[in-house]
């Protein structure tokens, strides 16, 4: 029988069977041939010799008797399923085989008491209860090689070695070599709680501060204070955007292309050196003001105090990472000028070493009186202290978002117009939003992002 399937699969599909397990073998022979031979017989018999009936008749009991039972001795009697280490066969008839790829698959349902496998027009039909422990061994390969497209099962996907041996089927993983972003996400994976290469496209770098930046293996680590991760990302499963904190930028294989330094109100530029050590040491406290990437491709610009920092670079992988989300409660302050403030108060902030050189920064322009002044600002409101009304601040429920800063005073008459008179305020009106906005962000006002030069000014007095 073997050499029969060797012989149709070597004409029907060129393959050559060598490695293989007979899995289950049913093969039946007519058993009515002679008893409808000895029928034909004696309805022959009685033809010929009383003639009870026409020749018509005679005719119907040779196709009944006859050709019927002997072209069924060679019909669909047979059932071989044979297990190769690329193919799963099926022998149908004496003269029939069907040999599917494992990995050309394309249908797996499941009919009554059998199990259907197709490739194309042709299919496979396996029955469970003759197969008995070989076939959970045959859906463990299809399993592996996504055959069955179940998505519940997607996760033993992998890459699979069938081997036949002492009459048995085997499964081994294959293992491949680790890449080096593999590699890079292993060695960093324990430090953040998420991790994952690619998505560049799903964050928001505006304004986020870099902690520290340095080089290891020729690859840019970026550590940041925090960042936007948008809706796109694949990791962030809600409704609305979310700012990470404590966040991690590898960019892989770095290739610095080019580090221009300038003053941020100057025209004079330095063109500094092309390489990673220089443009780590350029980076630190910087807030990143502006950017734009391509595939494998940045450019990215930096505000590092009073200096422009802008840079381009090729990279062969980019990893994203932080230690979840921040949240935070709204609270309700009634400070002693009766102005009502509702904000937002992150819990168990640690401040950033970038934070505390900010406050750093403000501590010095508020105790320097070299800073010029400039004309009053009309449009600034400043409230009167009145009697201060006792009363704790309210913690409410957290939420999901929280608007900037409402105000509410308690007594309009006693609010009038003012100036920026103070030489703090004079400085501050001549540095730009992004500027204001980091040195805010270090003293925590709620809402910075969203407000506007003259908001941040009256805010940062």
């Amino acid at each position: 029988m073997i050499e029969k399937i060797k012989k149709l699969l070597f004409k029907k599909y060129n393959y050559e069977l060598v490695e293989y397990k007979i899995c289950h073998e049913d093969i039946k022979k007519i058993k009515f041939l002679i008893p409808s031979l000895i029928l034909f017989l004696i309805v022959a018999v009685l033809y010929f010799t009383i003639e009870p009936f026409s020749f018509v008749v005679l005719f119907f009991a040779f196709f009944i008797f006859v050709l019927i039972p002997m072209a069924l001795r060679n019909g669909s009697n047979y059932d071989v399923i044979i297990v190769t280490p690329e193919y799963l066969i099926q022998q149908t008839t004496k003269n029939r085989v069907v040999a599917i790829a494992f990995d050309n698959i394309d249908k797996f349902r499941t009919e009554k008491s059998v199990v259907v496998i197709g490739e194309n027009k042709n299919s496979i039909s396996l029955a469970p209860n003759f197969l008995s422990s070989d076939i959970l061994r045959i859906i463990d390969i299809l399993e592996a090689k996504g055959k069955t497209f179940d998505k519940t099962k997607e996760y033993m996907i992998r890459p699979i070695k069938i081997i036949i041996e002492d009459d048995d089927i085997k499964i081994r993983d294959v293992r491949f070599d680790e890449t080096s972003t593999e590699k890079l996400t292993s060695e960093n994976i324990d430090d953040y709680e998420m991790l994952t290469p690619g998505f560049l496209d799903g964050i928001i770098l505006m304004n986020s501060v870099v902690d520290s930046a340095h080089n290891k293996d020729n690859n840019l680590y970026l550590n940041i204070n925090s960042f936007e991760v948008n809706t796109n990302h694949p990791e962030n499963i809600t409704f609305e955007s979310q700012i990470a904190h404590d966040c991690i930028i590898i960019f892989e294989d770095a290739e610095i292309l080019s580090i221009i330094k300038k003053q941020a109100r100057g025209k004079n530029e330095r063109i500094i050196e092309p390489s990673l050590n220089n443009l780590c040491v350029e980076l630190e406290n910087g807030v990143i003001s502006d950017w734009k990437y391509n595939k494998n491709s940045i450019d990215v610009q930096f505000s590092v105090g009073l200096y422009i920092v802008r840079t381009s670079f090729n990279y062969k992988e980019v990893l994203l990472g932080w230690n979840g989300f921040n949240s935070s409660k709204i609270v309700v302050n009634i400070e002693p000028t009766n102005k009502v403030v509702l904000q937002t108060k992150e819990e168990e902030h640690i401040p950033t070493a970038s934070e505390e050189f900010a406050v750093k920064q403000i501590k010095i322009l508020e105790e320097s009186d070299a800073v010029p002044t400039i004309e009053p600002d009309t449009g600034s409101v400043e409230v009167l202290n009145q009697e201060p009304e006792e009363e704790p601040a309210v913690f409410i429920t957290p939420v999901h978002e929280v608007k900037p800063i409402i105000e509410k005073v308690s007594n309009e008459k006693v609010a009038k117009k003012t100036g920026v008179a103070d030489t703090v305020s004079a400085y501050l009106s001549k540095m730009k939003v992004a500027d204001l906005r980091l040195l805010a962000k270090a003293k925590k006002i709620p809402g910075y992002s969203k407000l506007n030069k003259t908001q941040l000014v009256n805010a940062l007095k």
